[in-house]
C-alpha cells in the first residue's frame, strides 16, 4: 500500500502499453481499463481494512485519499481506441527559450527587421502562451482588446471591422465555441499597446491589430512564414528534435498552440488540485473546443506520458544511484 509506488507502476504501465507494437490500440484500452479498475478495486478493500484495525487513525484515513486521489487522477487517461492522426507533441522547455530568445526585437538573433520586430514578439506570445489560433490572431481588431474591473481581455469574435478583410484568405473563426473570451496577461497589454501607438503601420482602412510593412491586413501566409524563419535560425540540434517529434523540419504557428494548451493543462491541474474532468474543462473553454471534443482528451493522454517519462527517468536514476552505493561498499 505505497500510494507513490502504485502511481510509479501505473504511469510507466501506461506507457508501456501504449508503445508496445504487439498490443493493438482497442486491446490496450481494455487492459488499461482493466488495470484501473483492478488497482482501485483492490487498494480500496486493503485500505478499508486497514481503517478498521487502525481504529481510523489518521495514517489509515490519509492511505483512502491517496487512493481517491489515484482514481480520480486515473479515470480519465483512456488508451485510443482506435489510430487517430500524427501524435501531439510539446516543445520542450529548452526550444520555448529559444524561441523567445530569438523573437526578443532587442536580440542579435532576432532575423526580422527592426520596425516589424515587436510585432512579431507579440505574435509569438499569443500562440505560444496563449494557444491562439492563426485565423483568430489575424482576426483581432483594436476593439478586440477589453479592459473590465481591472482586468485586461482578448474578445476573439468577430466585429463590424472584419466586414471590410480583403485578404485572399480572410481570417475566420473555426466555429461557435472558438468564440470567446481570453485573459491578457498586463504585460502583454503593454506591449500590444506601444506597439499599436508606435509602431503598426496602416493604410488608414482597416484596424486590424497586426498589419504588414504596407499597412494592410497580416495575411496567413506572412504569419507562417515569420514563425518558420524562426525556427529556421534555432540550431541544428533543435531542427532534429522537431523533425524526430514533428516529423518535419520547420516549426508551424500551430507548434506553438499545442505547446500553449499542453502547458495551460498542466497548470490548471495543479491548481484544480489534481483534478482532472476540471482541467481538461478549462482547457476546452480556453482554447476553443466544442464540447464533443477529444481534444483535451488527447492533451490529458500526453501529459501524462510526459510524467511517466519524468517518473521511469527518476526512477532509473534511483536505481543506478543504487547500484553505485553498492559496488562502492
Amino acid at each position: 500500500m505505497d500510494y507513490r509506488k502504485l502511481r510509479l507502476i501505473l504511469e510507466q504501465f501506461y506507457v508501456e502499453i501504449l508503445n508496445n507494437p504487439a498490443i493493438s490500440p482497442s486491446k490496450s484500452a481494455e487492459v488499461w481499463s482493466a488495470c484501473i479498475k483492478f488497482v482501485v478495486s483492490v487498494s480500496s478493500k486493503v485500505s478499508a481494512q486497514a481503517l478498521v484495525t487502525a481504529q481510523r487513525d489518521l495514517q489509515s484515513q490519509a492511505l483512502i485519499d491517496d487512493i481517491e486521489g489515484l482514481a480520480n487522477i486515473y479515470k480519465q487517461f483512456k488508451a485510443p481506441k482506435k489510430c487517430g492522426s500524427t501524435p501531439i507533441r510539446a516543445l520542450s522547455a529548452d526550444a520555448i527559450s529559444k524561441i523567445l530568445e530569438v523573437s526578443e526585437p532587442s536580440s542579435s538573433l532576432n532575423p526580422f527587421q527592426l520596425r516589424i520586430r515587436s510585432r512579431n514578439q507579440i505574435l509569438v506570445f499569443l500562440m505560444l502562451f496563449l494557444g491562439l489560433r492563426t485565423s483568430e490572431c489575424l482576426v483581432l481588431t483594436a476593439s478586440s482588446i477589453v479592459c473590465e474591473n481591472d482586468k485586461t481581455w482578448i474578445r476573439v469574435t468577430y466585429s463590424t471591422e472584419n466586414d471590410a478583410d480583403t485578404r485572399s484568405e480572410i481570417a475566420s473563426i473555426k466555429n461557435n465555441y472558438s468564440h470567446r473570451l481570453v485573459p491578457l496577461p498586463n504585460f502583454l497589454y503593454v506591449r500590444i499597446n506601444d506597439y499599436l501607438a508606435t509602431q503598426r503601420r496602416t493604410n488608414r482602412r482597416n484596424s486590424f491589430i497586426f498589419t504588414s510593412n504596407q499597412g494592410t491586413p497580416l495575411a496567413s501566409r506572412q504569419l507562417r512564414y515569420m514563425i518558420e524563419k524562426i525556427g529556421n535560425t534555432l540550431d541544428k540540434n533543435f531542427k532534429s528534435v522537431l523533425s524526430e517529434n514533428f516529423r518535419k523540419s520547420g516549426l508551424s504557428p500551430h507548434d506553438l498552440r499545442h505547446t500553449a494548451a499542453c502547458n495551460l493543462l498542466s497548470s490548471f491541474y495543479k491548481s484544480s488540485g489534481n483534478d482532472m474532468d476540471s482541467s481538461m474543462s478549462q482547457l476546452r473553454e480556453f482554447m476553443g473546443w466544442s464540447p464533443e471534443s477529444d481534444m483535451p482528451s488527447r492533451y490529458a493522454r500526453l501529459y501524462l506520458h510526459g510524467i511517466s517519462s519524468a517518473a521511469a527517468i527518476a526512477s532509473i536514476d534511483e536505481r543506478v544511484s543504487q547500484f553505485a552505493r553498492v559496488q562502492n561498499a
